[in-house]
């Protein structure tokens, strides 16, 4: 009568070392090079280090098998993929035209994308296809040859936001959301809107996708977004507790990237938004709305 628990004792003793081996396979690989990461090892909590790493090997069919390592992996803190979201966005592309099953409609179809709202832009044509038209599969080929920022966004406006979520989380990517565009001027309520597209050959319309909105609302509640203790002032003094600045709907509170010899609003006081010439091209803060080129602020999109 013993024999079973004590089989069902053995198989949990493995699958336990199992999943200790790779949850530490890369803390073994950080401590066994610690000339190149002993700085990192000894502040893993003030880095906030975590680590996915994903292992590919084939069989002699060419054949692939995953294999999924953690280090410090904590999906209540706050990591920022930056254009990792390009892979997933790249493969739910291709997902979605195999899906859809329509006759003349694959990867290489040309396409154009049209434009309803603004800031919404629309295509017709593209100088870097061998063609000089637009399609999924060169902007594949653009997202993995250059990162390019505009392909991905193409993506994500034929994919729809609200697509590309469902689809991550049905596959088991919980505590992944991807909402925004890398485009100048979209708000988060402008990228829950997606463009028209209209795919063809020669004068034929082969499928037609009316713009898309997403009415679902997603949450971050996420930890540590709050960093640091303090701040500096403008004399270099590092005050302790929180800095409380009120600002008009026409100002700005601009800082320097070099603190010590920057002047900026810690010296003069807020910026006039009749004074700004020119665009920022990235916006660090607040960490749930990192963004590249990330266009106008909406006090209310928040």
């Amino acid at each position: 009568m013993k024999k079973p628990s004590i089989t069902i004792f053995f198989l949990l003793i493995f699958f336990s070392s199992f999943l200790y081996a790779q949850n530490n396979f890369i803390e073994k690989l950080l401590y066994d090079n610690k000339n190149l990461f002993g700085d990192v090892l000894a502040n893993v909590d003030s880095f906030e280090v975590q680590i996915i790493y994903t292992q590919i090997d084939r069989d002699k069919n060419n054949f692939p098998t995953f294999t999924t390592f953690n280090y410090r992996v904590n999906p209540k803190d706050y990591f920022y993929p930056a254009s990792t979201v390009k892979l997933p966005t790249a493969i739910l592309a291709l997902v979605k035209l195999n899906n859809l099953n329509i006759d003349g409609l694959d990867k290489n179809t040309p396409l154009n994308i049209d434009s309803v709202r603004a800031p919404q832009t629309p295509v017709t044509s593209d100088s870097s296809s061998t063609t000089g038209l637009p399609s999924i599969a060169n902007y594949i080929k653009k997202i993995f040859l250059v990162s390019d920022n505009d392909a991905y966004s193409r993506l994500y406006e034929f994919i729809g936001q609200q697509e590309i979520n469902e689809s991550l989380h049905k596959k088991g990517f919980n505590d992944v959301i991807i909402t925004n565009r890398f485009a100048a001027g979209f708000s988060a309520e402008d990228n829950r809107y997606t463009n028209p597209f209209e795919f063809y050959k020669n004068d034929k319309i082969i499928y037609n996708q009316p713009e898309q909105y997403n009415s679902n609302n997603y949450t971050f509640d996420l930890s540590k977004l709050k960093k640091g203790i303090g701040y500096i002032d403008s004399k270099n003094n590092l005050l302790y507790g929180d800095l409380t600045i009120t600002l008009q709907d026409d100002e700005y509170f601009v800082l320097g990237d070099n603190r010590i010899a920057s002047s900026d609003s810690r010296i003069w006081g807020p910026l006039q938004k009749n004074l700004i010439v020119g665009r920022p091209f990235i916006r660090l803060f607040p960490f749930n709305r990192i963004d590249i080129i990330p266009g106008s602020y909406n006090k209310y999109d928040h």
